[in-house]
């Protein structure tokens, strides 16, 4: 009994690590605690890797599908081949990847002793944890000014860094616990494709609160591309539900029965939106027309707005041409693991390419950039994907492919957060282990 307790603690410290991942909290955690960044590092890379070895039944099975193997060909195992001709070559990045790789082991073996359903209600927490922290940085942004310089104290850097990240605040931008205001929008989308596909995906009126929340927060971080793309995944899901029928407690009914819900949805959307506003056009940022939320109407809707015009669009574009230039001086290997950061580093290229295409290409050529983007659609119309979409009336994964494409072209973080493994991880186990072991799917009716 005694060992059976200390394996089921074991059990819920790995999946806090995962959740201080996919949070970010584990930056906080290092600066409250005043370890550097490294330590912390190596010290959840030991954890997950024992954790993988006491379950190593588990771990086997999980390996044993084919898909599984390929990603982390794919993610991990490549680009750490590449080291062998990077221009410079760093242990801390190796460890990022390292890292990346023992995240994806670690949900998969969690969810395959737990169940998906247990594991969701992590993703939910979670979800709630982002939330809050994006409201508290666009409200009270000078709660983490201290907590900037603390964590970089412990990286051992200069105190600047706090000043440059918490400049965000002064153009009125959420930017949560993820330090970033695209990155937070980011790791919101992250959070909705586990939850309303699955976890909430027969509690129409609890997706409803999600998303409204959801939609809330990514106004609060200012990001044009989070603000189409929740709209487009909103619109992605009435299709399906319009398409193949909605499934409720009671059980399946018509797709049609779903539009009051999303006439409802739509009317929470230009309530958020006036509440968000109304809030936002109280301080002396917005009266200056730096609002979050005015920037990204402005940008999108305003008969004014120009694409030509837009410094930030331009400059963004004129990265990308530089991109294309350094990846075609290594089309097939690329310039090595993680080369991204030494060329911004020399002024090789840009400091970001805006684009996560581009940068894997640059990274590790463009087959393999390719292979990546092949191996998620593969996934989306697989055998697998087609019987999840007769349970749930959804392809999830057609669902995350289209948001990850998008993404693309808007931001190169899309695949290095780290939540990226856990969601891709827990995807597979729906796909190919039919949800775990607890609450499975095969339970319900799969």
């Amino acid at each position: 009994m005694k060992n059976y307790t200390q394996i089921k603690i074991f059990d819920f410290l790995s999946v806090g690590v995962v959740f201080l991942n996919f949070t970010n909290l584990y930056t906080f955690l290092a600066g409250l605690t005043g370890l550097s960044f490294k330590v912390v590092g190596i010290l959840f890379i030991l954890f997950m890797a024992g954790y993988c070895v006491v379950n190593l039944s588990f771990l086997n099975r999980f390996l044993s599908s084919k898909p599984v193997i390929l990603f982390l060909a794919l993610f991990v195992i490549i680009p750490i081949v590449t080291l062998a001709y990077a221009p410079f070559r760093d242990l801390r990045y190796v460890g990022y990847t390292i890292n990346f790789g023992m995240i994806f082991l670690v949900t998969g073996i969690w969810i395959l002793k737990y169940g998906w359903m247990r594991f969701s209600k992590v993703i939910l927490l979670s979800w709630a944890c982002g939330i809050t922290g994006i409201v508290l940085s666009y409200f009270i942004p000078s709660l983490f000014e201290a907590v900037a310089l603390i964590q970089e104290q412990s990286a051992g850097g200069a105190s600047s860094w706090s000043v440059v990240e918490i400049a965000e605040s002064s153009q009125s931008r959420a930017f949560g616990f993820y330090m970033q205001s695209n990155r937070a929008s980011h790791a919101v989308m992250m959070h909705l494709m586990l939850l309303i596909p699955f976890f909430l995906h027969d509690r129409s009126y609890a997706r409803i609160v999600v998303l409204g929340i959801s939609f809330g927060a990514i106004l609060l971080t200012g990001s044009r591309g989070g603000f189409l793309i929740i709209c487009g995944f909103s619109f992605l899901l009435f299709f399906y539900e319009l398409k193949n029928g909605l499934r409720t407690k009671a059980g399946l009914v018509s797709g049609f029965s779903a539009l009051p819900r999303y006439m409802v949805l739509l009317a929470v959307g230009v309530f958020v939106t006036l509440f968000i506003l109304s809030v936002s056009i109280q301080t002396s940022n917005t009266q200056a027309g730096n609002s979050a939320v005015t920037r990204i109407f402005d940008s999108l809707f305003s008969s004014d707005y120009s694409l030509a015009t837009d410094l930030s669009v331009q400059a963004r574009l004129q990265a990308q041409d530089v991109f294309i230039e350094r990846i075609l001086e290594r089309p097939i290997f690329g310039h090595g693991h993680f080369s991204t950061q030494f060329g911004k580093y020399t002024g090789h290229i840009p400091l970001a390419a805006h684009n996560m295409y581009y940068e894997l290409a640059y990274e590790y050529g463009i087959p393999l950039a390719t292979a990546c983007y092949i191996y998620l659609f593969y996934l989306s119309f697989c055998r697998e994907a087609k019987a999840l979409t007769h349970y749930f009336r959804y392809n999830p994964m057609l669902i995350l492919v289209s948001v990850l494409c998008v993404y693309t072209f808007v931001s190169n973080t899309v695949f290095d957060l780290r939540m990226f493994p856990a969601v891709i991880s827990f995807f597979l186990v729906m796909l190919y282990f039919q949800g775990g072991e607890d609450l499975s799917l095969s339970k319900r009716g799969y």
